[in-house]
């Protein structure tokens, strides 16, 4: 059966994300807890983060250049408005796309720990050999905020 009411929690929380949608819910704040309106349909779930900030930016650091047959590492952080990292675990999809829309290794979703995601040892192997350009998309999937970078290969 449908089921809707609010949900009141313990927590001191500024700002709450559905992790299911990927955005921002509506938050009411009182003095040591806070409340949000659910509404589930049949069999239906949700996942709600908590959080004291709210996420504002997702930065990608990855190598000036790839090259074919050497390992790199990419570097995500996921901020709030003062530039520091959000200090939980967040859900992050990284996606590496060749020139020609071939998703590569190395994509996939991965944990942000207190806001930061390092991929080492990230190989971009089988590329052919007319690609020119690799992009590097990190999607928060608490927030839905994304961010890209396009790097060359050599």
């Amino acid at each position: 059966m449908p089921n809707r009411g609010t949900v009141t929690v313990h927590h001191p929380a500024a700002v709450a994300y559905d992790l299911v949608k990927h955005q921002p819910i509506p938050l009411k704040q009182y003095d040591k807890s806070c409340s949000f309106d659910v509404d589930l349909g049949p069999g239906d779930g949700k996942l709600i983060l908590l959080l004291q900030n709210p996420i504002t930016a997702i930065s990608v650091k990855a190598p000036k250049e790839f090259s074919r047959g050497k390992a790199f590492t990419i570097s995500c952080s996921i901020m709030d408005h003062t530039g520091k990292n959000i200090p939980a675990i967040l859900p992050v999809e990284l996606v590496l796309t060749a020139d020609n829309g071939l998703r590569l290794p190395g994509s996939g979703w991965y944990a942000a720990e207190q806001g930061q995601l390092t991929c080492r040892d990230v190989f971009l192997t089988n590329l052919p050999s007319n690609v020119k350009t690799v992009t590097v998309t990190a999607r928060c999937l608490a927030s839905g905020i994304n961010t890209s970078v396009t790097l060359p290969v050599k």
